[in-house]
């Protein structure tokens, strides 16, 4: 089973250079190294969904516009380093997004059985998961065998996914076949799209590109990002693409191109297909529109209308498919939003009325009291199993450690605080990040994602990692680093350190 495994790793350096190739050649046009990344990954993202949408319409015809895209692909990537077009900083970004992706798919899989991919993925980390991480591949096997089944798997819809990660993968999979292995390393290197976000992000705030690399380094060795960067349900990628969207709205670059309607653009795009690779995107949208009120940040006139312009643009069609192809399209919304869970044939008007007829003022108060708690809860037990596993590998009972992780792995899958281990600790000191200007936004965006989630999910308890976009945890991670690089280098590099050790402490038992 080794050759499968090399072909793999293969695919995930082939999609690396492919983002390289193209952030190269931007940013030997408008020598920028910040903006490059960030226009990589959108037309990286553009280039996916057209191919969604040809393989839905004429599949064989996707299968023209994968050879075009790998040949020019190649040709741009063997330019770059013929002419030597590229620049050390646009390379580091990408290849993080390979090693790290490396790194993750060894240790998710070496030693597993590798004609199991998505199941191993499903119980390696944490308890048993949902089989969610298989939906798009089945997406990608309905496209080619040219009928969407409905429902397409169980009781879940098409539609009730969006299909970023299904585009992507039809793009950049290797043409030699699509099977499950190869899915499951192509789908890591698309959630590592976090780590380039990071960069991007953090970049833009115009700190040094070495506490970029910290970010980057602290946010790959962060529980949420193991679990969800292996188990490859479509959030990560959002929550990259989020990263994007903020530094291109949120950072001292758009300070410097709120009046270039390009630049618009691309934050509409960026928004767009945060919003195609994960639903619960809507929530840090609308954080983000209440934090560019509160902080009076507008573009000009030409730069909103072409960011609202290419938003619709990209995402009507899936709204389109969504109501007309493969209805309902409102599964998803009436069950995070009004708690109804079960599929039935009332309009969100109507659901919503009925929930709000059957349950108190008081009930609801209660239930966004316990969505804030949830939050932050249990991270000091996670403190306290961490150490006592500790003192359990120090006296050689290597099992009772194991059995102790193990639960501490379930708190992190779920909560907020706990699922960022040793960075958690600062998610009880986000007000800190107003004094300084820098790190101002994105604190007041992190605050307001977490209120407007814990504000509008219906089923009290119910703010969980994975029913939320992510955006909060990067901005938590970024913005930290930020902060700690005002007292220097090394108390940031040790702070990443004992981050990553406590990490790989929690998961290689």
């Amino acid at each position: 089973m080794i050759m499968p495994l090399i072909i793999s790793i293969f695919q995930i350096i082939i999609i690396s250079c492919f983002i390289f190739s193209i952030a190269s050649t931007i940013r030997h046009h408008i020598g920028d190294s910040v903006k490059s990344v960030a226009f990589a990954i959108i037309i990286i993202c553009l280039l996916g969904m057209i191919q969604f949408w040809i393989a839905f319409l004429l599949y064989p015809l996707s299968l023209l516009l994968k050879i075009l895209f790998w040949t020019v692909g190649s040709v741009l990537f063997t330019r770059s380093l013929w002419k030597q077009e590229f620049r050390y900083e646009a390379a580091v970004p990408v290849i993080g997004l390979a090693l790290a992706s490396i790194v993750l798919a060894l240790w998710t899989h070496l030693g597993t059985d590798l004609s199991q991919p998505i199941e191993t993925a499903r119980l390696r980390w944490t308890h048993s998961l949902p089989t969610d991480n298989i939906l798009p591949f089945i997406f990608v096997e309905n496209l080619r065998d040219g009928v969407i089944r409905i429902p397409m798997v169980g009781e879940w819809l098409s539609s009730d996914r969006p299909p970023l990660q299904v585009g992507l993968y039809l793009l950049l999979g290797l043409p030699i076949g699509y099977d499950m292995l190869n899915y499951q390393f192509s789908s890591i290197s698309f959630q590592m799209f976090c780590l380039v976000g990071v960069w991007v992000l953090t970049r833009a705030l115009e700190i040094s590109p070495r506490y970029a690399i910290l970010a980057m380094v602290t946010t790959f060795f962060t529980p949420f990002v193991i679990v969800n960067g292996s188990f490859v349900w479509p959030k990560l990628i959002s929550g990259g693409i989020l990263c994007i969207t903020t530094a291109l709205y949120f950072t001292p670059l758009h300070d410097r191109t709120r009046g270039d309607w390009l630049m618009g653009a691309a934050a509409g795009l960026s928004a767009a297909f945060a919003l195609l690779g994960h639903g619960a995107t809507s929530f840090a949208l609308a954080a983000m529109a209440l934090t560019a009120l509160a902080l009076h940040r507008f573009g000009r006139p030409n730069y909103l209308l072409a960011g609202f312009v290419a938003f619709v643009l990209m995402y009507a069609p899936w709204m389109a498919y969504q109501n007309y192809y493969d209805p309902p399209a409102n599964r998803l919304t009436k069950w995070h939003l009004l708690g109804v869970i079960e599929i039935d044939s009332r309009t969100i008007g109507e659901a919503a009325r009925d929930q709000l007829a059957s349950t108190s003022m008081l009930a609801w108060i209660d239930g966004r009291l316990q969505n804030f708690s949830w939050l932050f809860l249990d991270y000091d037990n996670v403190v306290h199993k961490t150490i006592l596993a500790s003192e359990h590998v120090a006296a050689g009972d290597i099992d009772a450690a194991r059995k102790m992780l193990a639960e501490v792995r379930v708190s992190q899958f779920f909560f907020m605080a706990s699922g960022l281990g040793v960075i958690g600790v600062f998610s009880y000191l986000v007000p800190l990040g107003l004094i300084l200007s820098k790190t101002r936004p994105l604190a007041l965006l992190f605050m307001i994602s977490s209120m407007v989630w814990v504000w509008l999910m219906f089923l009290p308890g119910s703010t969980v990692i994975h029913q939320g976009s992510m955006l909060p945890q990067l901005l938590l991670i970024s913005g930290t680093i930020v902060t700690v690089s005002v007292f220097g280098f090394w108390p940031a590099a040790g702070l990443t350190l004992a981050h990553v050790a406590v990490t790989i402490f929690q998961y290689a038992l």
